[in-house]
């Protein structure tokens, strides 16, 4: 599959939750039509702008990190999915820094919008991946990256960034046994 094709399906997810989402609850659940679609007070609106485009930057960038190093996408199929562990940038301080940029996207709507039902959104979105995440994402890497993952998750945090990045003694991203 080509770069621009693994880009592009790695943004179906976020679009679904960050996009989608927000949309419906936006115009079906508050019943907002265009002309009262955005906020009036200036501060969230650019506090808003300003973490959706922090939040988008450092999802491209982790999906670049994917696609580039891991090999794969974030999509969870089989032959979309990474072929490496990716320790590097954002994921040497922090091991789910997409997940916290979706969120930041989210919370960013909810500003920009001026709509508390988009934040509870984002609150529900980010407890449902602190469930999520341990009990299945994390369980699957470490079967598929054994004692490479245990370790990155023994000094890596899963929501909050370290101070210090985590560096990797051997070899980095190495790849899955076949």
């Amino acid at each position: 599959m080509s770069f621009l094709g693994k880009l592009l399906k790695s943004l179906l997810l976020p679009a679904f939750f960050a996009g989608l989402i927000p949309i419906f609850i936006l115009f079906f659940i508050e019943c907002r039509t265009i002309s009262t679609l955005f906020t009036n007070m200036l501060f969230l609106a650019i506090s808003g702008i300003v973490l959706f485009s922090s939040g988008f930057t450092l999802f491209i960038y982790c999906n670049l990190l994917f696609i580039r190093i891991g090999k794969g996408t974030l999509m969870p199929l089989k032959d979309l999915e990474t072929k490496h562990l990716v320790i590097k940038g954002p994921y040497k301080y922090v091991r789910n820094p997409m997940i916290n940029a979706v969120i930041l996207m989210i919370i960013a709507e909810g500003f920009i919008f001026d709509s508390f039902i988009i934040l509870i959104y984002a609150f529900i979105f980010f407890l449902i991946n602190v469930i999520y995440i341990p009990l299945r994402e994390e369980k699957y890497m470490e079967k598929r990256f054994n004692g490479e993952f245990i370790e990155y998750k023994q000094n890596v945090r899963r929501w909050i960034p370290n101070f210090k990045p985590y560096e990797k003694l051997e070899g980095e991203n190495v790849p899955l046994p076949n």
